[in-house]
């Protein structure tokens, strides 16, 4: 049987380190975002769908085409989309752009689970959200961001639930500080960064990447409705 990770955010970063990571461990993957990533691998393996996830039609519609691409097999959600659209504190926050980090950060999120939710819990699979510990411990001038990532992992736990009597599966991962291009493009460097992490660095994008492969396998098929801190000992 063939089986199918669908994985958004899959041109860089975390997620672009996933797709590597699922594709050489045997599973076809379908990535989903605004454009393909730079793979070179036979296009029976991987299969990309261009959406914008700050618009819900699209997503809905790349959802009913990896459906009917994969031929209903797909077996793991990831979801690393996600974004952090500038810094300004509470009393000067634009409201347009709370809305838009909510679409981004949470709101596309629930979307994709909805048109994927019967598809996942046919297949007895895997939701994976990549949430943030920006939820735990909230960083200055991005109060949307951390309230956009607790809601996230909060919402994981209620797909767990829903899931729980098809015997399908959802979780939630809450990196600290990894180098994406989201990290490079805030002000702080990475000397600054790896300051504030016990182990005196920041994570690797392929560090996250070996726990979602986890997390979605067989291995793991005991765990729902947990959120997994991976954070260099940020938090101890």
């Amino acid at each position: 049987m063939e089986k199918w990770a669908l994985i958004t955010g899959g041109s860089s970063g975390i997620g672009f380190e996933s797709v590597k990571k699922f594709l050489h461990n045997g599973w076809k993957v379908i990535v989903s975002c605004r454009q393909s990533p730079s793979i070179s691998i036979s296009n029976k393996d991987l299969l990309f769908i261009k959406a914008d996830f700050y618009i819900n039609s699209e997503i809905k519609k790349m959802s009913r085409e990896a459906i009917k691409a994969s031929n209903s097999q797909i077996f793991a959600v990831v979801h690393c989309i996600g974004d952090i659209l500038g810094e300004a504190v509470i009393s000067e926050f634009p409201e347009d752009k709370l809305y838009k980090t909510f679409q981004i950060n949470f709101f596309s999120a629930f979307i994709l689970t909805k048109y994927l939710f019967k598809t996942i819990a046919q297949n007895k699979g895997v939701f994976v959200y990549i949430a943030s510990v920006g939820k735990n411990k909230v960083y200055p001038n991005i109060s949307d961001y951390c309230a956009a990532k607790a809601a996230l992992a909060n919402f994981a736990k209620s797909v767990a639930l829903e899931l729980s009597p098809f015997g399908a599966r959802a979780v939630s991962i809450s990196p600290a500080v990894v180098d994406t291009p989201l990290f490079r493009k805030s002000k702080y460097s990475v000397e600054q960064a790896s300051r504030w992490h016990k182990l005196g660095r920041i994570g690797k994008p392929e560090e996250v990447a070996e726990l979602i492969l986890f997390l979605a396998s067989e291995k793991a098929s005991w765990i729902t409705g947990k959120d997994y801190i991976i954070d260099g000992g940020m938090l101890l």
